[in-house]
């Protein structure tokens, strides 16, 4: 609208100024436009001088979104450190919070409740957020998801108890734009290229934050596509590859078939594999391409807690306990064994600055310490044995975007 009035005004100042310009020069002017003709000339002269405006400003624009999300990526970090920095102010307070919540999901491991995984997730992000969210919200986003599925299923006359509708519609979902029956539009979560990893925002990385702006990434799509799963009665799995999890489900036939969140297609252990960083090691040792049970699934939450944890207040004894309890029930847990090994890792590193960082070869001097480093190594050790391989990020990217 303010655009629009500008490029009236100069059509009126250029009218005015051809008139005056006559009139100096004593030239007849030409005879008058008919209102008819006079309205054609002018809205192709509006319509010529705001195709130019639009194209002058095109880059301006792109600036402006540019500084935009420069603007919104610095207001996030800004609140991620004030929470970081509340929580340090009410460390006993938060330290109360994840006992609460590691005690909660040990019991949700032990018993194994049905939809046990939703309540999980729910309490693996609140504890990070300082018991700030709502289950009951938390659970109306996952309904919304499944009422809409059931009303659709309805209004394209499909069987909502057919278990092949349930997982094609939940695989739809996923995959693409969907027109609801009563106007709206489900759209399907898309992939944050942004910060995949929430090196930049921890929580960019939480199914909350899926539910609530629709992007997402290779951590929270999956859990919640497996909650979602659990919800509608579809047999459903999360399985990991390299810095990556993904989702394998059962069709009417018992087969199981690969499916990638971020990008809403099936997919095969051949695409896989194509990363170059899946050893036939890695397979056997069943750190990639295999099935997380429904007890290894609340372990892997479980885990997810220690790293909330790690990241607000370092690596202090509840990382170790935790990743402790986890490897107890879940030996080949990458995430856990690689969390294990950094605690350790820091430890080594603050004995040896007290130490004054001895040279390799005194270390026999100083006992202990040379007793925590070739533990380290023995975790090191270990992961290796295992078959992992670390991949880099921009690898990683170039992987995943091959699938698109």
């Amino acid at each position: 609208m303010y655009a629009s009035m500008i490029l009236k005004t100069s059509l009126y100042t250029g009218l005015c100024l051809w008139m005056s310009l006559c009139s100096y020069a004593q030239i007849q002017p030409p005879a008058p436009l008919s209102l008819q003709q006079f309205r054609a000339v002018g809205q192709q002269q509006e319509q010529a001088q705001n195709q130019a405006a639009i194209q002058r400003a095109a880059p301006s624009y792109a600036a402006s979104a540019k500084e935009w999300q420069a603007v919104q990526k610095e207001r996030e970090t800004e609140q991620l450190l004030t929470h970081v920095h509340a929580a340090n102010r009410q460390k006993s307070l938060y330290q109360t919070y994840y006992q609460k919540a590691r005690d909660q999901l040990h019991t949700l491991v032990q018993t194994l409740p049905a939809k046990s995984l939703k309540q999980a997730v729910f309490a693996v992000e609140n504890t990070f957020q300082g018991q700030q969210m709502t289950y009951v919200r938390f659970d109306a986003f996952i309904q919304q998801w499944v009422n809409r599925m059931k009303r659709y299923a309805q209004h394209t006359h499909q069987n909502f108890a057919v278990y092949r509708v349930r997982y094609q519609l939940l695989n739809q979902f996923f995959s693409q734009d969907v027109r609801l029956p009563d106007g709206k539009t489900h759209r399907a979560p898309v992939y944050d290229f942004t910060d995949p990893t929430g090196e930049e925002n921890y929580t960019h990385q939480f199914v909350t934050k899926l539910l609530q702006t629709g992007k997402g990434q290779c951590h929270s799509m999956p859990l919640l596509y497996k909650i979602l799963a659990d919800e509608i009665g579809v047999k459903a799995w999360i399985c990991f590859s390299p810095s990556h999890s993904y989702i394998q489900f059962q069709d009417e036939n018992g087969q199981r078939m690969g499916f990638e969140t971020t990008n809403g297609r099936l997919i095969s252990d051949s695409w896989m594999m194509a990363s170059g960083y899946v050893s036939r090691q890695a397979i056997e040792s069943k750190i990639y391409m295999d099935t997380l049970s429904t007890r290894q699934t609340l372990l892997y939450c479980l885990q997810d807690l220690a790293s909330g944890y790690a990241y607000l207040f370092g690596y202090e004894s509840f990382v170790l306990t935790t990743c402790e309890a986890v490897l107890k029930q879940y030996p080949n847990c990458l995430l856990a064994l690689t969390t294990k090994a950094d605690y350790i890792t820091m430890q080594v590193k603050r004995h040896a600055d007290q130490l004054g960082r001895p040279p390799r070869n005194q270390l026999d001097q100083y006992p202990e310490l040379k007793k925590e480093i070739d533990y380290m190594h023995h975790i090191y050790a270990q992961i290796d044995q295992l078959g992992y391989i670390p991949m880099p990020k921009e690898d990683y990217v170039r992987w995943l975007k091959s699938g698109n």
